[in-house]
């Protein structure tokens, strides 16, 4: 099951997701840096212990770079990622894709690594619009595309431990 686990949305309670985005927007900065740590001022959501809190931000019209998160330590943990849309997800869309090839490490424009793509020798496996909390593999290439005309920005919770068991029968 979790070999095959690309994506997943989840239902969480209306209440803690209007909390934690009220948290995010109290602390959301004056840049448009696409992945930038955030500190929300909390270190638990839905029982489980957030390692760190994620801004991403889509510039509009913009077409998404595949990557995969840079994992400091490939033997834990880090993998899963909780998504939220946060402004303006309805018109952008993640985009997942397959690869064989170890690609190189490239920097954000804020000094955050990340493992970059070449397009060409991608192939697209999957894809989802982030219009409800999302739980997915940040170490399978993917892209986020924004065809809209104002800012995306999106939440992005990384856990201690990856939340592996929210995981359900119907899944990407």
């Amino acid at each position: 099951m979790i070999d095959d686990f690309l994506w997943q949305y989840l239902d969480i309670d209306d209440f803690l997701i209007e909390d934690i985005k009220y948290h995010y927007m109290k602390a959301i900065p004056n840049n448009k840096h696409f992945f930038q740590k955030l500190d929300i001022g909390i270190t638990q959501f839905i029982g489980m212990e957030i390692k760190k809190s994620v801004l991403i931000q889509v510039e509009p019209h913009a077409i998404g770079r595949i990557h995969t998160d840079y994992r400091f330590d490939k033997n834990f943990g880090d993998t899963l990622a909780l998504n939220i849309p946060l402004i303006n997800c309805e018109d952008s869309i993640t985009e997942l894709w397959r690869s064989d090839y170890i690609p190189p490490t490239r920097y954000t424009d804020n000094g955050q690594p990340y493992n970059f793509y070449d397009k060409a020798r991608c192939i697209k496996i999957s894809e989802f619009k982030l219009t409800k909390p999302v739980l997915f593999r940040t170490d399978i290439p993917h892209s986020v595309s924004n065809s809209g005309n104002k800012l995306r920005q999106a939440i992005s919770l990384r856990f201690k431990i990856d939340p592996w068991h929210l995981i359900g029968e119907k899944h990407e």
